[in-house]
């Protein structure tokens, strides 16, 4: 029970991270087009 506890927060931390930086390349993209930087 526990274990599978772990394993979905681990998951959840992962997921996060890949969302956070799918959010930073797309900024990026949007910032260089516009130029707002």
């Amino acid at each position: 029970m526990l274990a599978r506890v772990v394993i979905g927060i681990t998951g959840n931390i992962d997921a996060i991270r890949r969302g956070i930086q799918n959010n930073l390349l797309i900024c990026n993209r949007f910032c260089s087009m516009s130029l707002l930087c």
